[in-house]
């Protein structure tokens, strides 16, 4: 039996949570959306997610501490990983990309002005067996 997957969406803009959780609920995806980090971190252990998207620019926590918590996590449980956001650069200047994010151990990078299909098709490669 196929499982549905789960995703957790952590964004401070509700619209853009409201936009893609839609988009991708459309795909059969089961989405939770977090305008606050602190209210991901406590739902993970009970719906553990297959996969967190995560803005990498927000009030308190960033992306990067996000990723961190998760990574760190004992509890066995490792979504996939992929910072989701319209910055191409941090404050030092580094390049965010898919580069970036696999130097530090994420999964990817995905750009917030891509097109909802490519988003989608990324996400499905990241989730599919084997991957």
């Amino acid at each position: 039996m196929n499982q549905v997957k789960k995703i957790f969406i952590i964004d401070d803009e509700e619209s853009f949570l409201d936009i893609f959780s839609r988009f991708l609920k459309r795909e059969g995806f089961a989405v939770f959306t977090f305008s606050k980090q602190q209210e991901a971190l406590l739902r993970a252990p009970e719906e553990k997610p297959d996969l967190i998207l995560s803005d990498v620019h927000m009030t308190g926590m960033s992306g990067i501490d996000v990723f961190r918590y998760f990574k760190r996590d004992d509890s066995g449980a490792h979504p996939k990983f992929f910072f989701l956001t319209s910055m191409t650069q941090d404050a030092s200047g580094t390049m965010l990309d898919d580069a970036y994010a696999q130097n530090i151990g994420a999964d990817g990078y995905i750009n917030k002005s891509e097109e909802l299909s490519a988003i989608v098709a990324k996400i499905k490669a990241a989730l599919a067996p084997g991957a």
